[in-house]
Order: structure tokens, then C-alpha cells, then sequence
């Protein structure tokens, strides 16, 4: 929360982070932080997804690296 709410003061005051849409990024990846009931809702789609299919931890780790933070 502190740093929403320096980048509604200053957005030079954390110049990896965005705040877009109700929504913090970071470098371009959208931060979930230490919120354990959004990780685990994540990992279930992307482990269970059809779309996405399961290719193991160590990939379905980084593909969501890739998207979160």
C-alpha cells in the first residue's frame, strides 16, 4: 500500500512501479505480492488450465514469473 500510494504523490518516487487501472505493476508485470489466495487461485489456472496444459514446476513457475510479481 505505501507504494501506492507514493505513486499517486510522485510516480518518480518508484520508477519500476505503475499504478494503472486499479492495478500495481511492476517492470511490466502485474504484483500480486503476499497475497497466498490469489498465488494459489494462479497457480491452480495455470496448472490445471487445458489451455496451458502442466509442464512441470520449474516451468509453470517461470511462465508465471514472467506475468506476476
Amino acid at each position: 500500500m505505501e507504494i501506492i500510494t507514493n505513486l499517486e504523490k510522485d510516480l518518480c518516487l518508484h520508477p519500476h512501479y505503475t499504478w494503472v487501472n486499479g492495478h500495481l505493476h511492476r517492470k511490466g508485470k502485474l504484483v500480486v505480492g503476499n497475497d497466498f489466495n490469489m498465488q494459489g487461485k494462479l497457480i491452480s489456472i495455470y496448472h490445471d488450465s487445458a489451455i496451458e496444459g502442466y509442464s512441470g514446476v520449474t516451468v509453470t513457475a517461470k511462465r508465471l514469473g514472467s506475468l506476476f510479481y
